[in-house]
């Protein structure tokens, strides 16, 4: 898990990491709040941090056994619980501030990259060499202006987070990564419809025509996707050499998707960028697709009412 991810468990659920102990009796003590803090304890687990501590509290069984808001211990059994409990929160605070300090705010324009995995550093220099022509070829023009700054690289996860100098810029390359999987996905379908087609052993000649028919229809997607990528971009209609960038770009992308490669928004990124970039943590192209193409008629239709 990222460096990030971590700090966020850390700041939506310390609050959860606290049990409320009320005494019963002499001899017994109830603890209150279960549900939220074995949540909070589950998640705070999945990262990784503190097992010791961790541990050690599961060791009582009862908080974890029962579906109430609330349990009845011993009263020591009860104060060695809270005090475990408050052994966790005191870490837990220390690394959110020490995570607060060392990573930068995300930013509105910036994207995380989530790396293929990484077996030697020319694996690492060859994705770094690549992703760096990707975003040259698409973004340093006179139109774009564009320029990607690395903000931070979580050597833990291998997450990379990149910020552009603008929402245009970010824009285009969630724009660019969205092409390459509606055609990832195309060719699928496309593949699976000639397969049902071979096997079924229609007519070679038939075949033929309807692999050729796919494969114009394939191409004209493409040709429809960068006209579109372009004039987002603000490059002159006429602009071949744009045109075969943004080409070059959805290759490469496609290669690097196809190795492991994922992109995520900002969670302050705007939603012209959120809408575009594909939900890499899903597992289906289908998934991760965003409906994006059915946002202008939406508006069409809000405006004409």
């Amino acid at each position: 898990m990222r460096l990030r991810d971590i700090l966020s468990v850390f700041s939506e659920y310390f609050d959860d990491i606290a049990l409320v102990a009320s005494p019963v009796d002499t001899n017994n003590k109830q603890v209150s709040g279960l549900p939220r803090f074995r949540l909070a304890l589950q998640l705070f687990e999945d990262t990784g941090a503190f097992a010791q501590e961790i541990e050690a509290i599961k060791e009582f069984k009862a908080i974890f056994l029962t579906t109430e808001d609330t349990v009845s211990l011993h009263a020591k059994e009860c104060d060695r619980l809270v005090g475990l409990t408050n052994q966790l929160r005191n870490k837990a605070n220390t690394a959110h501030l020490v995570l607060q300090a060392i990573l930068h705010p995300q930013d509105l324009n910036s994207l995380s990259l989530k790396l293929p995995k990484i077996n030697s550093l020319k694996d690492l220099s060859d994705i770094s060499i690549k992703l760096d022509k990707i975003f040259d070829q698409l973004l340093v023009n006179d139109f774009v202006k564009g320029k990607t700054q690395l903000q931070n690289f979580d050597t833990g996860s291998e997450w990379l987070e990149l910020v552009f100098n603008s929402t245009k810029a970010a824009g285009l390359v969630a724009s660019v990564v969205y092409t390459a999987l509606i055609l990832k996905r195309e060719h699928i379908k496309n593949q699976e419809l000639l397969e049902v087609v071979r096997n079924r052993k229609i007519a070679n000649d038939l075949y033929e025509n309807l692999s050729n028919d796919l494969l114009e229809k394939h191409k004209k997607l493409l040709e429809d996707q960068v006209k579109e990528i372009a004039a987002d971009a603000g490059a002159d209609e006429n602009d071949h050499e744009y045109l075969e960038r943004i080409k070059f770009c959805i290759d490469e992308l496609n290669q690097l998707i196809d190795k492991g490669l994922k992109f995520f928004p900002s969670s302050k990124s705007p939603s012209e960028v959120q809408s575009k970039l594909p939900d890499f943590s899903k597992n289906t192209i289908e998934e991760m697709l965003p409906d994006v193409k059915k946002l202008p008629e939406k508006t069409s239709e809000n405006t004409a009412q």
